[in-house]
């Protein structure tokens, strides 16, 4: 975590972590890196090299040396790509220790052992690091802008207020609508079987009307026949 990431009044708290495990893990880091440069050196130039007189291998250490000089300057960075390039140097520890002969599979054991080392310092302290971070962080923040969460947390409140009451006018205004809308309906359902009933009531009496004339009509037509 590079502290430039942290309000000038917290990023003196994230660059300089103060526990033991964060230091202890840091020179951790530090010797099995440079245990890495000296066998690395050693190894391709003096105690078995793949050609005698040494080889251009031994220039595998200048990417290590590169990483020393940003662990000697606490970089959180370099403990995070080291953490990765770290698997080159496993892995060819892990080969040559199966192909090489002695005395050249014995340092490519060492080799392994110190990628191992220097995997788990860089990973515990970046971990161990960032977690000491987070606690300064929120402290500093905690003790600058407690006042500034207070008056959040009020004007939240006040809001939360705001929109029940609105939510409160919108469910009665909501309310209203549907009782005028049942009205109109109940007012349109009676305005409409009353329209039936007159309709109704108009056809039944031009039926019994109607009825009326043609019993009228055949009483007429049988005293004619029987007067006769």
């Amino acid at each position: 975590m590079n502290p430039s990431e942290f309000p000038p009044e917290v990023a003196p708290l994230a660059a300089a972590p103060t526990t033991r495990s964060v230091e202890f893990t840091r020179w951790l880091a530090v010797a099995c890196l440079v245990g890495l440069v000296v066998l690395g050196l050693g190894w391709e130039l003096l105690w078995a090299p793949v050609k005698p007189g040494g080889s251009l291998l031994a220039l595998k250490v200048v990417p290590l040396c590169f990483a020393l000089a940003g662990l000697l300057k606490n970089r959180m960075y370099t403990y995070r790509w080291l953490s990765l390039l770290v698997w080159i140097y496993f892995t060819e520890g892990v080969v040559r220790a199966y192909s090489d002969r002695p005395p050249s599979n014995w340092l490519a054991m060492v080799e392994v052992a110190l990628c191992l080392g220097l995997f788990a310092a860089c990973v515990l302290h970046v971990k161990l690091r960032f977690k000491n971070a987070q606690g300064q962080v929120a402290e500093a923040i905690q003790s600058k802008w407690g006042g500034v969460a207070a008056v959040d947390t009020d004007f939240a409140a006040a809001a939360h207020t705001k929109l029940r009451t609105q939510v409160k006018r919108l469910a009665a205004k909501n309310e209203a609508h549907v009782d005028a809308r049942r009205r109109f309906m109940e007012a349109a359902h009676s305005a409409e079987s009353a329209e039936c009933e007159a309709e109704f009531s108009q056809r039944r009496t031009a039926l019994a009307a109607k009825n009326a004339g043609e019993t009228a009509g055949l009483a007429a037509a049988e005293t004619d026949r029987w007067d006769v």
